[in-house]
């Protein structure tokens, strides 16, 4: 700040002396220059001084002074203060540190991503920027935004979204950086991507419930000498797009019934014959949720024709 140059008509030395009155600001002190720097200063803040000169007639070496006293009685006949003057100085300064990845973006569900970014401060406040790169379809920016974390919705499953992250302070200015935006930016975060999971698989193969293959009806069968019979029977072939296996219980004798297994045919030796061993059939898929088929009709191996 420069106060206007004052001139004293019997020729003595001018002072001149900046006085803070308002924010967390410092005074000059007298001094000869009619020009003074206030350092140290809060971006964005607000200020308020005053100047008053005076000259040097009647010092008296032998008394103290007091440079930093602006009404010091000891020299110099003091003109009245000027008014006010307020400034706030300009905020060029983006948040710091620029955010990078306090959590990497991750799917949180078939058509959710969510992300945590570092921490920015800045004594104006900060905000967040969290932006979709990627164009997949769904994928969304946050907009500007207090919270350092964000949870992009609504995206398609087993698609890769790609994020970034950036920063600004809140102070009114608006830097020249292109934007029109208000406040000072960080530059852009490392991009990071996710994958949405494809969705919960909840549906049984197909049919549901199970059903006998046409001829495939629980049978016994001869195993060509003595009491050595088979129980043989085939389901229909069921499908999922996870692929299928199936099951086939006894309930007359549970030691009778099949594991999961690949195959919709089960052979199984029972020993003696005319048990009339009861069974059915049951699929599922191969999905992590193993979606599991209604039971077929419950049918006794008997001999057919």
């Amino acid at each position: 700040m420069t106060a206007k140059t004052a001139f004293d008509a019997w020729g003595w030395d001018v002072e001149y002396y900046f006085e803070c009155v308002y924010g967390d600001c410092d005074d000059s002190g007298w001094q000869g220059s009619s020009t003074y720097t206030d350092t140290g200063l809060a971006a964005g803040a607000e200020y308020g001084y005053r100047v008053r000169a005076k000259d040097r007639s009647g010092e008296d070496p032998s008394r103290p002074y007091d440079p930093y006293d602006p009404n010091d009685p000891n020299t110099g006949n003091k003109t009245e203060w000027s008014v006010i003057g307020y400034v706030a100085v300009e905020d060029t300064t983006p948040p710091a540190p620029a955010p990078t990845w306090e959590t990497v973006p991750y799917a949180i569900s078939d058509g959710s991503i969510s992300m945590v970014a570092t921490t920015a401060y800045d004594d104006s406040g900060v905000e967040y920027y969290f932006e979709e790169t990627s164009g997949n379809p769904g994928g969304s920016d946050s907009g500007w935004q207090n919270e350092p974390n964000y949870t992009d919705t609504g995206l398609d499953p087993n698609t890769t979204y790609t994020y970034r992250v950036r920063a600004r302070d809140k102070t009114p200015q608006i830097p020249d950086d292109g934007t029109g935006e208000p406040g000072n930016k960080t530059a852009w975060s490392a991009p990071a991507s996710a994958t949405t999971p494809l969705p919960m698989d909840i549906t049984a193969p197909t049919p549901d419930p199970m059903l006998w293959a046409a001829g495939g009806e629980p049978e016994e069968i001869w195993g060509g000498s003595g009491d050595l019979y088979y129980a043989q029977m085939t389901a229909v072939v069921a499908t999922d797009p996870s692929g299928v296996q199936y099951r086939f219980i006894c309930t007359t004798n549970s030691g009778f019934s099949s594991p999961w297994q690949p195959s919709p045919t089960y052979t199984k030796f029972v020993g003696a014959g005319g048990q009339a061993l009861m069974f059915y059939v049951i699929a599922r898929d191969l999905s992590p949720n193993q979606n599991t088929t209604g039971p077929s009709s419950t049918v006794a191996a008997i001999p057919r024709p």
